[in-house]
């Protein structure tokens, strides 16, 4: 992770802490400030998180709800998910909802919920392979059930500020050939689980 930087349009992006809760999950929180005129200053403080992997056996709901604890405490009101919701089909790890259908279900029901908080998803490799082996879409089931939860796409997505914009990315190997090189001030990428 970088720690400051300024860009052509005047935000300033710094990295203000990063927790880890386990070897398996790490968030950072982060703080984009920009100029709106020479008198106004505006401040986004978001947390990045990726590869949760809901229905794994090796899944920590316990350290995703301690997130979402910190995200309250901290009035950090929106969550930027870079993939990986759920474990599909993908993996050698035993699951705790096999089918996909039990999947979506699962995380529908049980991924933290805060009225005050927004998550931004791209949605990832195993996430795409319920679609791909069964027709199940995460991204319409979550538009449908989880208002808070708006998924920006299959791979990659973008997330548009002022005359900039973030990119959520989680490589996935149909797409790769279509990953552009963006002019943007923050690209957030998942899949490495580092």
């Amino acid at each position: 992770f970088f720690h400051s930087f300024v860009n052509k349009y005047n935000y300033k992006l710094s990295l203000s802490e990063v927790e880890k809760f386990s070897n398996n999950m790490l968030f950072s929180v982060f703080e984009i400030i920009y100029r709106i005129n020479a008198h106004d200053l505006r401040k986004i403080k978001f947390l990045i998180i990726s590869d949760i992997h809901l229905s794994s056996c090796k899944e920590r709901l316990d350290i995703l709800n301690k997130t979402y604890d910190y995200c309250i405490v901290n009035n950090i009101h929106l969550v930027l998910v870079a993939g990986d919701i759920i474990d599909g089909y993908l993996g050698y790890l035993p699951k705790i909802n096999n089918t996909s259908y039990e999947q979506v279900d699962y995380c529908i029901k049980t991924y933290p919920f805060d009225k005050n908080i927004i998550n931004f998803l791209v949605l990832g490799n195993h996430d795409y392979s319920i679609l791909k082996e069964d027709g199940l879409d995460l991204g319409k089931a979550l538009q449908n059930k989880r208002h808070d939860m708006v998924v920006t796409g299959y791979g990659e997505g973008k997330l548009y500020l002022k005359n900039d914009f973030i990119v959520l990315r989680h490589p996935l190997k149909i797409l790769k050939e279509y990953y552009e090189s963006y002019n943007r001030t923050l690209i957030v990428k998942g899949h490495t689980h580092k």
